[in-house]
């Protein structure tokens, strides 16, 4: 996806000034990889450097082809809909009793503490996408990707998802405000689900 993503820069012929925090970014993946000639596990740092630079490397090409709103809200949709496909993947090996080594659960080919930030990530692109979209079958789609994505990341057992999942979850009640009263008990059965699901 990336030299497609360059492509696309390029046939653009223009780049666009880079925003704060993606400086921000850049600096921090130096940081990170100058750490590597003083780090007690070469190895690790070098993979974890990797990670970062395709983080930041994903970040720009978004900055650069997504620079409206639109743009954004078909990505957000985008990365929706294939965090739903993870979390049945995962769900569904939870019904068929194929647990990792460590008797946790994730999609294939998934790390489940990769996983579970994967799926965190996306509930509150979900829920923001809920609230502008004005397509009925849209908007419960994305409201109901946070029961079923924080089912799956209690079945990932990764407590390192656990606290930025309450953190998500804080956009629910945030946008209840400008929500009718039937949305708001709907919304309340969802997060009562999902709260549940951590907790079962």
């Amino acid at each position: 996806a990336f030299p497609l993503g360059v492509l696309a820069v390029l046939w653009r012929g223009r780049l666009r000034r880079l925003a704060p925090p993606l400086i921000l970014m850049a600096a921090f993946i130096g940081w990170s990889a100058l750490s590597m000639f003083w780090s007690i596990e070469p190895e690790s740092t070098q993979i974890r450097t990797k990670t970062f630079l395709q983080l930041g490397l994903l970040a720009w090409l978004i900055w650069e082809l997504a620079p409206t709103h639109e743009r954004q809200a078909h990505l957000f949709q985008a990365y929706v809909l294939g965090a739903y496909v993870a979390a049945f993947d995962t769900i569904g090996n939870y019904l068929a009793g194929a647990a990792t080594a460590t008797g946790r659960f994730a999609a294939e080919g998934f790390n489940p503490n990769d996983l579970g930030f994967t799926l965190v990530l996306g509930i509150p692109m979900a829920w923001h996408l809920a609230t502008l979209s004005r397509i009925p079958v849209l908007i419960w789609v994305n409201r109901l990707y946070v029961p079923i994505a924080m089912i799956a990341v209690t079945l990932t057992a990764s407590r390192g998802a656990f606290l930025p999942a309450l953190v998500a979850l804080l956009i629910i009640p945030w946008s209840l405000t400008r929500q009718r009263w039937s949305v708001r008990a709907a919304v309340v059965v969802l997060l009562a689900g999902s709260v549940y699901a951590m907790s079962s």
